[in-house]
């Protein structure tokens, strides 16, 4: 699965300004982080049916721990983008809080504001 945020121009074409599909495996190429804030699941490459992802499993095999795990962009400058657009596949197989996606625009750590986006 890619994430990836894409930027409509005037004539219809669109400016790729980040792309991330975990072909390669891994969690932290191209200036990715994470950043485990409770418990002590992280995020991690996976592989299944041939398709490469991050996964974050906080299953212990009989009972889920509490967990929060960010997986955390590179910074992205969109000074000069209008309407850019964010998008990315998400699956899950779980009871409990859904997946949240949040954007900062003055991120360092656990510090900064963060907004909530909702599809």
């Amino acid at each position: 699965y890619a994430i990836v945020l894409l930027l409509p121009m005037a004539v219809g074409a669109q400016a790729q300004y980040l792309t991330k599909d975990f072909d390669d495996i891994s969690i932290t190429s191209g200036g990715w982080t994470t950043q485990v804030v409770v418990g002590s699941d992280d995020w991690a490459p996976y592989n299944f049916g041939g398709q490469d992802f991050a996964r974050i499993t906080n299953w212990n095999g009989t009972s889920n721990d509490p967990s929060e795990a960010w997986l955390i962009s590179p910074p992205i400058d969109l000074s000069g983008a209008t309407s850019p657009e964010l998008t990315f596949i998400n699956a899950y197989d779980f009871a409990g809080q859904q997946l949240e996606l949040q954007v900062s625009t003055d991120y360092f750590r656990q510090h900064g504001h963060r907004v909530d986006l909702t599809g």
